[in-house]
């Protein structure tokens, strides 16, 4: 999934250099119309790492409904320490009495 992006990050930037070297108007023009030609361009050379990536969030889903779980075991994991940590610390917090009447 990482490749597919950086791949198509770096089509938009050939295409933006391209672009701007041309003079086509103003920056924003340029980014413009190098992300709809990015999107033709990764649309109709990047297939298989398209593929890939679509396989690999598809897996990632079917993964999370027949585990139930959420986010990754590291992340679960680690908000379960900071919730005992969270109710460590309100546990010794009593409230101050004062006894002089």
């Amino acid at each position: 999934m990482v490749i597919y992006s950086v791949l198509r990050l770096a089509i938009f930037g050939v295409l933006f250099a391209v672009l701007y070297a041309l003079d086509l108007g103003h920056w924003v023009v340029c980014a413009v119309i190098a992300a709809v030609l990015a999107l033709l361009v990764s649309y109709l050379t990047l297939r298989g790492p398209r593929e890939r990536a679509a396989q690999y969030l598809a897996d990632r889903a079917a993964h999370r409904r027949a585990t139930g779980e959420q986010f990754s075991r590291a992340v679960e994991d680690d908000a379960a320490f900071e919730d005992a940590a969270v109710d460590a610390a309100s546990a010794d917090e009593s409230p101050v009495r004062r006894t002089d009447g």
